[in-house]
């Protein structure tokens, strides 16, 4: 049986999908000196940003999405923009569902076809047990 490693599709879920998650103050959360409280709080703001920016995918409303991605400090904010716009976003919409769905081969046609890069290969912040079909 296939193993189908979904990581790099995960991956290119959170770069691509939830593009409109902030950066601000990452690396003081990282810092070894920040407190537990302090990453408690922007792990909930980054999970409220990510909530936010699927329900306006979700919406297919491109001009609240657009305008989510344009106040945001992604540093790769204006490279997706320039990639997805008012005529593909519906595309980019199914491909999300299509993620969402576990339909990896499907959304991964449409990334090429919107011109999307690869996701990143060896994401350390993805576990073995996000493998569909491993027998762990």
């Amino acid at each position: 049986m296939k193993i189908l490693n979904i990581a790099p599709y995960l991956v290119a879920v959170g770069a691509l999908v939830y593009a409109g998650v902030a950066t601000t103050n990452a690396q003081s959360v990282t810092d070894t000196n920040c407190s537990p409280e302090a990453r408690a709080e922007f792990r909930a703001e980054h999970m409220a940003q990510r909530e936010r920016m699927d329900e306006l995918i979700q919406s297919g409303d491109y001009e609240a999405w657009k305008e989510q991605i344009e106040s945001s400090d992604r540093p790769n904010a204006e490279s997706l923009l320039s990639t997805i716009n008012a005529d593909n976003f519906d595309q980019f919409v199914k491909m999300h569902q299509l993620m969402k769905d576990g339909d990896f081969a499907a959304a991964d046609s449409i990334r090429q076809e919107l011109g999307l890069p690869n996701p990143p290969q060896g994401h350390h912040g993805l576990k073995d047990g996000m493998q569909r079909g491993a027998n762990r």
